[in-house]
């Protein structure tokens, strides 16, 4: 998948941009990125997985992964 990636100034109307883009043939999806958010949701994903790693929750584990799958296809 080809990704594109815009920087926007701090008073961007990201929400009217989304629907722009979106409006766009051949455009599938739009997501918001802010990087200068503390802790993204990578990080907080994989801060969990290593905490469930250390307690030896398998399971939960391969629970999560199977969601995210589940999830991003019915999106």
């Amino acid at each position: 998948m080809t990704h594109l990636k815009i920087n926007l100034d701090d008073h961007a109307n990201a929400e009217k941009i989304v629907e722009l883009l979106t409006l766009i043939h051949g455009i599938k999806s739009v997501e918001i990125i802010n990087e200068n958010a503390t802790e993204s949701e990578l990080k907080k994903a994989l801060k969990k997985s290593r905490e469930q790693l250390k307690k030896g929750d398998y399971e939960s584990i391969v629970n999560d992964v199977f969601d995210i799958f589940l999830n991003s296809k019915q999106k």
